[in-house]
């Protein structure tokens, strides 16, 4: 959840992810031209893909990140993110599909490949498993999946969600 467009808070940006239940990611589309306008609240990745590939033509980071929030990414799946300034990780459990947001904070904020979701004050990083902390840490820390150790990922964030254990 931080942008890379210029100008965005991100401070503010992971504050009205957490406050208003997204998780997303950039590459807005509205404002380029007519013919690549989405509407908000599109739930069809292949029309925001159509529309994207000819704003970011050469774009491997926005397939990228619209692969994983549209397609990889599952309902019941966890995401965590940190939040520098106070120390904190925190963690969510995602609750709706893909959703193309634009408008207002989405704008502001450069959020909109977006998913619902639940977030939890998963504490500072002597509360979490050193497998999040490295996951955050690394090059492709903004969004990647664990997969080495991801039962740790998991448990710690039922833990903090407070959710009941699922097979794996």
């Amino acid at each position: 959840m931080k942008s890379g467009a210029p100008g965005v808070d991100h401070t503010a940006a992971r504050k009205f992810a957490l406050t208003n239940g997204v998780v997303g990611a950039g590459w807005g589309l509205n404002g380029s031209t007519q013919e690549t306008e989405v509407p908000d609240g599109c739930r069809d990745l292949l029309k925001y893909l159509r529309h994207a590939k000819k704003v970011f033509p050469s774009n491997s980071a926005m397939l990228t990140a619209a692969k994983i929030f549209g397609s990889q990414m599952k309902v019941g799946d966890f995401c965590w993110t940190y939040i520098p300034g106070a120390g904190e990780y925190w963690c969510c459990r995602i609750e709706g599909e893909f959703e193309y947001r634009v408008g207002g904070a989405f704008d502001l904020y450069d959020l909109h490949m977006t998913r619902r979701c639940t977030w939890a004050n998963a504490g500072m990083e002597n509360m979490v498993p050193e497998v999040i902390i490295n996951a955050l840490r690394s090059q492709f820390g903004t969004v990647t999946a664990i997969k080495t150790d991801a039962h740790i990922a998991i448990e710690a964030a039922q833990a903090a969600l407070k959710c009941e254990s699922t097979s794996l």
